[in-house]
């Protein structure tokens, strides 16, 4: 069976987790192949997470499971920051940058305690995909992840930035990107008489406002 938690108000920020068994061996990649191994799906607003020794939603496993969060993370100031996490157990931290995903922390295996990344160069303001994957063997089960560098000291990633999905447009527009990339357009300029769109080539789709409407 699958369980999924309905969003709440607080939807425009944390992370999509994907829950899963694992039922003696740790390949999320493979996990998330297969259907069955699929127990639940939502959206997690506070990546501060502590199972203790119970399961991740109740009447679900408390030993061998695993998940895999997906999102973006938002630096308000660009700079070289380090990521990592309390983890109890094995973590692997990925962003992409540049069209390539680039593990910047990856310590799979069972352990429990805080590890850190190399420093990455984050630019300010940009949301950039991030994906969390987490194992939890048995005992104590604990996710927290942690920032540092460009003038943070050692602290959890604050909560906002953190989102499920990224809005490119202004306020006034509602425009959700996906993970995976497939979208048309990524940017919005909006001119006396025109709007362009721009696309995750660069290239650029203008609009011209003609009675009424684009």
């Amino acid at each position: 069976w699958l369980y999924t938690v309905p969003a709440t108000q607080a939807s425009s920020y944390g992370l999509i987790g994907r829950y899963y068994t694992n039922p003696g061996y740790a390949d999320i990649d493979v996990a998330q192949q297969d259907a069955s191994r699929l127990m639940m799906v939502r959206q997690d607003t506070k990546m501060s997470l502590n199972f203790g020794a119970g399961g991740p939603a109740p009447g679900m496993q408390t030993d061998n499971y695993m998940a895999r969060w997906t999102g973006y993370i938002t630096v308000p100031t660009g700079g070289s920051y380090s990521l990592g996490a309390v983890s109890d157990d094995g973590l692997r931290i990925k962003i992409k940058q540049g069209g390539a995903w680039q593990t910047v922390v990856d310590s799979w295996q069972d352990q429990a305690g805080t590890f850190w990344g190399s420093a990455t160069t984050l630019p300010a303001n940009v949301p950039i995909p991030i994906q969390v994957d987490w194992y939890e063997r048995g005992g104590g089960a604990t996710l927290s992840l942690m920032v540092q560098g460009n003038g943070y000291a050692a602290q959890e990633i604050p909560t906002t930035w953190l989102t499920p999905g990224v809005n490119a447009l202004p306020s006034q527009w509602s425009f959700g990107v996906n993970i995976d990339g497939n979208v048309s357009y990524e940017r919005l300029r909006v001119g006396n008489s025109s709007v362009i769109l721009e696309d995750s080539t660069g290239s650029t789709h203008e609009y011209t406002y003609t009675n009424g409407g684009y």
